[in-house]
């Protein structure tokens, strides 16, 4: 069980091939392990920061973002988070983004 956690924290990194949206095979254990965590702790909630690091064009970079978070979110609901614990957007500096990954991060849900 955890405290109050304030503020987008995060807690796993997921990584994508360049240019695709489909999660590796080896990220999949992440998405159980996040299902898992959020049903033990049942007053946090998940973000799927969709930033990315600023190469390509904004449009190119737009549609791959949409269709990582939209493949993350699909992933966590089918593992049996329930959407309404599920926010998107960006939520950290885009500074720290990093080409080919996706953050999901967790806070207490207000």
């Amino acid at each position: 069980m955890v405290g109050i956690v304030d503020r987008w924290t995060l807690y796993r990194d997921l990584r994508f091939a360049v240019n695709q949206s489909y999660l590796q095979a080896s990220e999949s254990g992440k998405l159980t392990e996040v299902a898992r965590y959020l049903q033990a702790n049942p007053s946090m909630k998940v973000g799927i920061d969709g930033s990315m690091n600023p190469r390509g064009t904004e449009q190119h970079n737009q549609g791959v973002i949409d269709q990582r978070v939209s493949a993350v979110r699909d992933a966590l609901i089918h593992a049996g988070v329930p959407s309404a614990k599920i926010s998107v957007g960006p939520f950290r500096d885009a500074r720290f983004a990093r080409d080919g990954q996706l953050a999901v991060l967790i806070r207490t849900d207000n």
